[in-house]
């Protein structure tokens, strides 16, 4: 023999179940019966079948459903999900159940004024884990004007000592010439304080341009004109 009772909206099966039987013994025949979870509410006004079912009654029984504590919060449209999540619980560990509780993705960025519940969960307090920070240091300099490889040998070594180390590491000759402006690989510093005067006070350039200094040695003036060569006539 089945009867049935009409739901009010606010009982959980587990809440019927109790009050019909006096036992939560029957509680998955009568969820099974009815096609409902056995942590399910009946919606309102919605038919629950009571099937006859032989169990032992009891006296009293209290049933302790503990209260969940729920806390929101108003997304301000620019924190995504998982920024919001960090922020709350200081790990990304709560953010797959944060997601399912408020039926959002993972990556979902929340609209304006949304909405976000957030349920107790018993989250572990994040350890502070220290990360080294590398520090890439530039082992190249570029050559001046007039710069030759003993000049960037004593600049960047602080002896001529180095010169052989800058060749060698340059692939180059001890007396080759420089690039103006050409990265060239540093030797080994070998003198700290005289490697800090040639950088911090005057760079060594013992180079010169022979067309260069010709042009500067030759006087100029009209009693020194050579027709044709430094005199045109058109």
């Amino acid at each position: 023999m089945t009867q049935s009772i009409l739901s009010n909206g606010e009982e959980s099966i587990v809440d019927i179940v109790v009050q019909q039987y006096k036992t939560i013994a029957a509680l998955f025949e009568v969820a099974l019966y009815n096609g409902y979870g056995i942590d399910d509410l009946p919606p309102l006004h919605v038919d629950v079948e009571i099937p006859e079912i032989e169990v032992r009654p009891v006296e009293s029984i209290a049933i302790v459903i503990p209260a969940i504590k729920i806390s929101s919060f108003t997304a301000d449209g620019e924190q995504s999900l998982a920024d919001i999540v960090s922020g709350r619980y200081g790990s990304f560990e709560a953010l797959f159940e944060i997601a399912a509780a408020n039926n959002f993705a993972i990556d979902d960025l929340p609209l304006l004024d949304a909405v976000i519940v957030f349920p107790e969960l018993n989250i572990a307090p994040v350890k502070t884990i220290a990360i080294p920070v590398v520090v890439v240091v530039d082992d190249t300099v570029a050559a001046a004007g007039d710069q030759t490889p003993i000049d960037l040998a004593i600049q960047e070594g602080g002896t001529v000592e180095a010169l052989f180390d800058f060749a060698l590491l340059n692939s180059m000759e001890i007396t080759g010439d420089l690039i103006v402006g050409q990265a060239y690989k540093k030797p080994a510093l070998l003198n700290r304080s005289i490697a800090e005067i040639f950088n911090e006070i005057r760079k060594p350039a013992s180079g010169y341009n022979l067309e260069d200094t010709i042009t500067a040695l030759t006087p100029e003036g009209i009693d020194f004109w050579i027709i044709e060569d430094t005199f045109i006539v058109s």
